[in-house]
């Protein structure tokens, strides 16, 4: 007869095995997913720089615009809509990309903004002679009681 022992340790084995290759299944396909996210995120970026590209051609007639990227990526994800318009030749499609007003004076500036340091105040106070504050507003003036007249 067999023994239970032996043939319980050949199970564990097989388990053991079985277990092993599921976790190379997965770290596969994991790092599988990690390239294909991003390679997906670089033809989004390319795709970004060539609309811009072009909207930058149309500026003069209906003024900056911008990719909107987050409704690209949605869009893409869930499938192109397109429009038929008649054209001289015959029906001609469109494919619609969603777009939102850019002024690149105004993104430009805000960047400058936070860019810049605020500058400290270089008011005198008379009272303590220190920098920073007037003598209405100063804190050992305020802090030390008026000496009551007698």
């Amino acid at each position: 007869m067999s023994d239970p022992r032996k043939k319980t340790e050949e199970d564990i084995q097989r388990i053991s095995y079985a277990m092993d290759m599921m976790a190379k299944l997965i770290l596969q396909k994991r790092e599988g997913d990690a390239q294909l996210k991003a390679e997906y995120q670089k033809k989004l970026e390319q795709v970004n720089t060539l609309i811009n590209m072009l909207l930058a051609l149309n500026e003069r007639k209906t003024g900056p615009m911008v990719v909107d990227e987050s409704a690209l990526d949605k869009l893409l994800k869930n499938g192109v809509d397109f429009i038929e318009k008649d054209e001289a030749g015959g029906k001609q499609r469109y494919a619609l990309i969603p777009v939102m007003p850019g002024n690149n004076e105004s993104s430009n500036s805000t960047s400058i903004n936070k860019k810049k340091k605020k500058k400290k105040n270089k008011i005198h106070c008379s009272y303590c002679n220190e920098t920073g504050h007037t003598r209405a507003a100063c804190p050992t003036r305020l802090l030390n009681p008026k000496p009551s007249p007698a």
